[in-house]
């Protein structure tokens, strides 16, 4: 599991996934996002983190790619962006970037899941 933690994207998130991957899961911040002027330096928007996933998965792509847990978002208002908009700004990149529905783990606050171990 990757954790990005509460960060903005940097250009080591490939670096990151060559010496410690692959991984099974990524925990990538997509919220307090707006304005970007003011914000783009210190968190990711939606965007950003697609860009950051598939940094995170080129390193290894002998494997399936990782699902992704989109955090930092929701919890309350931070930034501009209505509270309600990266969950679905997220899902609509991902969809439009033709990655598999089942692999973007978009979870109400207090939800579990389990994900069967691969191999």
């Amino acid at each position: 599991v990757y954790f990005a933690g509460d960060t903005a994207y940097h250009p080591g998130f490939g670096k990151i996934a060559a010496k410690h991957g692959p991984f099974d899961l990524v925990l990538l911040p997509v919220g307090a996002y707006e304005p970007r002027w003011l914000m783009g330096g210190v968190h990711m928007n939606p965007e950003d983190a697609l860009t950051a996933y598939r940094d995170l998965c080129i390193a290894h792509p002998d494997v399936p790619p990782p699902s992704m847990l989109p955090i930092h978002w929701g919890t309350f208002r931070l930034t501009d962006e209505p509270v309600d908009e990266p969950p679905t700004r997220t899902l609509a990149r991902w969809t439009e970037a033709g990655l598999p529905r089942e692999a973007l783990w978009l979870m109400a606050h207090g939800e579990t899941r389990r994900r069967e171990r691969r191999g």
